[in-house]
């Protein structure tokens, strides 16, 4: 699949991940920048779906709700959203805030969305990545992202993204 046609000022490459003033495009799909105070974590492009979701560090919550997944369609390189609990349709996704109001997410899935320490750390990362997979090989989730290629869905093959410099 190829990017879409677009003007670019700066270009820089890095593992199929095309950086452009901070807002990233994965094989058509943009991948706008990871929410301040927390990271993002998505499968590689390819199959049918990339899936992704937005984390916060533990203490601090979403500005409003995300739904538990963020999917890509690769073949229309369109954001769609997979959740079954009150969210907020929006792009790009939302940032971390300490405090405010939690949100629908915080109280049914913190277990797979919030996480401990510095997103930038290697073991931190290796923890979000865990709680991903976790999240993706849920009864009602693995039949949607993960059937069609199991080594989609590989903890190994997770890409975490880090909060970029203390902000996104």
């Amino acid at each position: 699949m190829s990017l879409h046609p677009c003007k670019i000022s700066t270009l820089t490459f890095i593992d199929e991940i095309y950086v452009v003033n901070a807002s990233f495009t994965v094989k058509g799909c943009p991948l706008y920048s990871p929410p301040q105070g927390g990271a993002l974590v998505c499968t590689p492009p390819k199959g049918t779906y990339q899936p992704c979701a937005v984390m916060c560090r533990t203490g601090t919550d979403y500005v409003f709700s995300p739904p538990l997944v963020y999917f890509c369609r690769l073949s229309s390189a369109k954001w769609d959203y997979f959740s079954f609990f009150h969210f907020r349709a929006t792009l790009p996704w939302p940032n971390c805030t300490a405090g405010g109001n939690p949100t629908s997410i915080k109280a049914w899935s913190q277990q797979y969305h919030y996480y401990d320490g510095d997103e930038h750390d290697p073991n931190v990362q290796a923890t979000i990545k865990d709680k991903f997979h976790q999240l993706l090989m849920l009864s009602f989730m693995r039949p949607i992202f993960c059937q069609s290629d199991p080594g989609l869905c590989s903890k190994d093959e997770l890409l975490v993204y880090p909060e970029i410099n203390g902000k996104s």
